[in-house]
């Protein structure tokens, strides 16, 4: 089961910060714990920030 939480960004220069925010994000608001508790458990949580044409990927497996 996959979490993906994206970001928009203002300029290119901050996408990993953001990437890294987003997966702060999905465990500080428990996205995946419903997950979990539904017997999911593998979880691959992904962060996507994305400006114009530049984009980035972080990705966790839980």
């Amino acid at each position: 089961m996959k979490v993906i939480l994206w970001n928009g960004l203002r300029g290119v220069v901050s996408q990993p910060k953001k990437c890294e925010d987003a997966l702060r994000q999905i465990d500080d608001r428990q996205y995946a714990d419903e997950l979990l508790d539904d017997g999911y458990n593998s979880i691959i949580k992904y962060g996507i920030c994305f400006y114009k044409k530049h984009c980035k990927i972080k990705c966790c497996k839980n």
